[in-house]
């Protein structure tokens, strides 16, 4: 048997094996795979042109249409609140909870208290507010999960041939929810005659049936408020489908749902608070400035601390334009954030519940 050299050893003459380089993993690496840090884009994502621009228009008309109540009544409930320049910044997650639970229950409170003006003044403002969002719902699916730009001829006549299914989303289970109410009611009625009374206390057990109808029916819809314009924008479905869809995830995921929503509800507090700060800050900061060369007529225009005269009023009111102006702002790029983090949240939702891709966004064939 012939001797044979040893193929696993290398030669003296043979080259030295190369040199491997060490893996360097990326958080890019690391994280592809997870979905909750995909959700960190967006503070970015809604500070897009388009989207601060939608929500700037959207805070203008829901201001107006706040003070439509002034016309017949002297002191309404506010239901919109465009005072946030009045407070101070703030970066606690639980002081913006606070506010939202106190704006909700303002809500309440003048639904109680004026309940045909809530309801003349709340439609359109929800409405027109939800189609907004839809518009600002769709480019932010567009960007978040196929990384390119939307069209905004091409989105605004796809959001406005689904007002419709929009409507009915939104305002479906409320309706509902007062039919029921006044099926209710009528037992009532007949409690209130004599003989008659007999059979309402009998059928009040269709009442209790029908009254947990009623409250699971109108907190599943506020649980779901965050993914029924989000289902429209992203599947171009029906309504019925989107009611449908929300309440499947909410129902199905409901801690998924919950520590999506607090990643996003804890960014947002931080970008917003940062956001009102740089514009307490630029305005404290103009303040300032003028008052180094302005004298005491001039500050008095600043402040309106004391009575103004001539054309004093005038260049205060333009002043307090301009601060107003920046509240705008600050407004748009809360309503742009609330769209496109409910966007963010439907879409990584819909990737745990049914396991579809995040890049896949419903395009309507007509186009």
């Amino acid at each position: 048997m012939s001797d044979m050299p040893d193929q696993t050893t290398p030669s003296s003459d043979s080259p030295p094996p190369p040199r491997t380089r060490e893996t360097v993993h990326l958080f890019e690496d690391l994280t592809s795979d997870l979905l909750w840090p995909k959700l960190l884009r967006a503070p970015a994502l809604a500070l897009s042109p388009s989207r601060l621009a939608l929500g700037i228009v959207a805070a203008f008309v829901l201001t107006i249409l706040a003070r439509v109540p002034t016309l017949w009544i002297e002191d309404p409930p506010r239901i919109f609140f465009s005072s946030s320049l009045n407070t101070e910044p703030s970066l606690n997650p639980l002081r913006a909870f606070e506010s939202i639970t106190d704006f909700l229950g303002n809500i309440f409170y003048a639904g109680y208290t004026h309940p045909w003006t809530t309801l003349i003044v709340g439609v359109p403002m929800i409405f027109i507010l939800s189609l907004l969002g839809c518009i600002m719902s769709r480019t932010a699916a567009i960007e978040f999960a196929q990384g390119r730009i939307a069209d905004r001829s091409d989105t605004t006549a796809f959001v406005l041939r689904r007002a419709t299914h929009l409507g009915t989303a939104v305002f479906g289970p409320i309706v509902l929810s007062f039919i029921l109410i006044g099926i209710i009611a009528l037992g009532g009625f007949l409690l209130s005659v004599p003989v008659v009374d007999l059979l309402g206390g009998v059928l009040y057990s269709l009442g209790l049936v029908l009254g947990v109808i009623v409250f699971l029916t109108l907190v599943m819809q506020l649980l779901s408020v965050p993914l029924i314009v989000p289902s429209i924008a992203c599947e171009g479905t029906d309504g019925f489908d989107a009611i449908q869809r929300s309440y499947a995830y909410i129902a199905g995921r409901p801690l998924r749902v919950l520590g999506y929503a607090t990643i996003l509800f804890v960014l947002g507090t931080l970008a917003l608070g940062v956001f009102q700060l740089v514009m307490h800050g630029s305005i404290a900061l103009t303040d300032w400035s003028m008052e180094l060369l302005a004298n005491d007529a001039g500050v008095r225009v600043l402040t309106s601390s004391e009575d103004l005269g001539a054309t004093q009023p005038a260049a205060h009111n333009f002043i307090e334009f301009w601060r107003a102006l920046f509240q705008l702002i600050f407004a748009g790029y809360a309503i742009s954030y609330l769209y496109t983090a409910s966007t963010m949240l439907y879409l990584v939702i819909r990737r745990v519940c049914d396991g579809q891709d995040l890049a896949e966004i419903w395009v309507d064939p007509t186009n």
